[in-house]
Order: structure tokens, then sequence, then C-alpha cells
């Protein structure tokens, strides 16, 4: 009889990401293989989905919506004026 995910991870203090990390665990049924092969009782399905989506090492963008970019209009650009007097930027001073 393996113990619960629950008390796997309160009692022994594992950080859930890195325990993915540390088992290159992407898929739903990697995370069951490892928690099968530690005799550790897998937890029900929408605690698993929920665990693999957050922390899987998959592909991050097939869950996270797409950004709209909206491109801002370039500022002009203005003459330099230096003390009241227009500075003609073919001439150095």
């Amino acid at each position: 009889m393996g113990i619960s995910w629950d008390f796997f991870v309160g009692r022994r203090r594992v950080n859930v990401k890195n325990f993915f990390k540390k088992n290159n665990i992407r898929t739903k049924s990697d995370f069951i293989d490892v928690l099968v092969a530690n005799d550790i009782t897998v937890p029900d399905d929408s605690t698993v989905d929920g665990l693999v989506l957050l922390h899987g090492q998959g592909d991050p963008d097939l869950f996270r919506p797409k950004k709209e970019v909206i491109k801002q209009p370039k500022a002009e650009k203005k003459d330099r004026v230096k003390n009241g007097k227009k500075k003609d930027a073919s001439t150095k001073s």
C-alpha cells in the first residue's frame, strides 16, 4: 500500500514544480508512471490534469491565450530649440 499524493507532498515538503522538472514529467501518463514507480497513490483525474497543466513541461503555448499585439504610432521628431533659437542640424556649434 503506497502513500497518498497529498501526504507525499505535504509530509516530505515536496516542491511540485521541482518534482515535475526532476522527473522530466511532460504528460499525464509520465506523471502516473512516476507515481506508480515510487509507490505513491495516484490522485483523482481532475487533480492529475490540473497538476500536469500547471507544471508539465509540454508546449506552454497550448494552454496560453494568444496576446493581441497593438502597434503604437511612432512619435514625430521635433526640431530642437535652444534658448528660443531653432538649432540647425547641418551646423555644429
